[in-house]
Parts: C-alpha cells; structure tokens; sequence
C-alpha cells in the first residue's frame, strides 16, 4: 500500500497470471449536483447558495476526478474505486458516461443512506477485471443523541482466478462536535462493520478486503479481527 495523494491510496494484487489489480478508495468531498432534492439537506450546493455550486464547477470536478483516477491506474485502469461523499446516481451516470472517465467503461453500485446531507458512497468497477455478483447496503442504526449516518456498501464479486472478493465501502461518522464526542458513535459503526466481515469469514470466503475513508489502506479482515481481540480498534478509528 502507498499514500498517493492525501485522501487516496491504492493496493495492488498480483494474480498467479501477474495480472495487476488496482484498489483505489477516495473521499471525493461533496460531489453534489446542481439541483436541489427536497429530502435532502442540499442547499449548501445549488448555484445561489453560498458556494455558487454552479454547472461550470460540477464539470470541472468531474473531469478533474476522472483525470486522477486515470492517472493513478498509469497504462492500467483501477479495477475498482471506492468513492466516499457523492450525492446520487446522477453524479456517478455523468462521473462514468459524461466525463474524460466514459472511455474506461466503469460500472458502478452504490447505497442510498438516511444520512441528512444526502452523501452516500459507491464502487466503480471493471466488468473485465470484477464480476458482480451481489451488492447490498448495511445501515448503521442511529444512537440517540446522532444523526442518521452513511451506509456500508457490501459488494461481493468474482475475480479472473475464480475467486470471491467482498468489498466493504465505508464513510464512518464525522468528527463534527469533537472527536471524543464522536467516538461512540464511529466505534458503533466499526462493530457493525467487524460483525459483517466476520459473517463472510465463518461461510469461507477466501478474499477479504476494506476500503476505508480516510486512511485509504487495504486492510486483510484478520487484521481488523487483531485490533478488535486486543482492544485497540479505538487507537485505530484515531487514524481514520
């Protein structure tokens, strides 16, 4: 694994053929579309607003996007991207059908959270590289004193050796209101998380693999299961 720019890094598994698989997770903040959705806290991103989110300003940023990602797969495309914070389907459509990225011809799933701000988070995939089988989201009931919060996005695949890969996109609560405030709720998040991952590990599921918002590290689930048994996921949340 290596950081490659702030909020991304990538992971690279290498196939008994040496074909290269590339994971790329991103916070991509705030891909918002222009148009306001009356279940949704949106407002902050319409063209009167106080940003002036304007059509001229989507299309940057989507282009923008699609030249990193493309630039960090180098002569070879990511064969999956995790993207945290993207509003709806209408931003991933133009993200993979209207932007430099169409020529790529990524897939993409994504979930549809209670959160306020109406962001949500996805994975692009490549149909040559990742066979979907399955996707589903996992809600993160709320506690008490918070507000609803992302999904988790479970995403099971096939890859070209014929084996399993599960994929878990996580965004875990914000920070906002201190990060001792916070905590209960990001570690709330995490169990769910760890319950999830373990479920797949007890049917024998060979490929484990996390794509988490901040860190960008590609975590084996053993490991998550070590710093769960040794009381240290608090430390770790610390880093994400």
């Amino acid at each position: 694994m290596a950081i490659i720019f702030f909020v991304m890094g990538f992971c690279t598994l290498s196939f008994a053929q040496q074909i290269r698989f590339r994971v790329v997770s991103w916070n991509v903040e705030n891909l918002f579309d222009i148009h306001h959705d009356s279940l949704k806290n949106d407002r902050e991103f319409l063209p009167d607003a106080l940003r002036h989110w304007n059509y001229t300003r989507y299309k940057k940023k989507l282009t923008d996007m699609a030249r990193v990602i493309t630039a960090v797969g180098e002569w070879e495309p990511p064969a999956l991207v995790g993207l945290c914070e993207v509003e709806n389907d209408t931003v991933l459509r133009d993200l993979t059908r209207r932007s430099p990225l169409k020529e790529l011809n990524y897939r993409y799933v994504m979930t549809d959270s209670p959160d306020l701000r109406g962001i949500d988070v996805a994975l692009l995939y490549q149909r040559d590289l990742f066979k979907l089988l399955s996707f589903r989201s996992v809600s993160i009931p709320p506690l008490k004193q918070f507000r609803p919060t992302r999904d988790l996005l479970h995403v099971s695949g096939l890859l070209l050796t014929g084996d399993t890969l599960d994929v878990f996109v996580c965004h875990l609560p914000s920070r906002s209101g201190g990060a001792k405030e916070s905590e209960p709720y990001r570690l709330h998040a995490a169990r769910i998380l760890y319950t999830e991952a373990d479920s797949i590990l007890n049917i024998g599921f060979i490929h484990k693999l996390s794509l988490w918002e901040i860190s960008m590290t590609i975590r084996p689930i053993n490991l998550f299961r070590k710093y769960w048994k040794q009381n240290l996921l608090r430390q770790l949340l610390l880093l994400l």
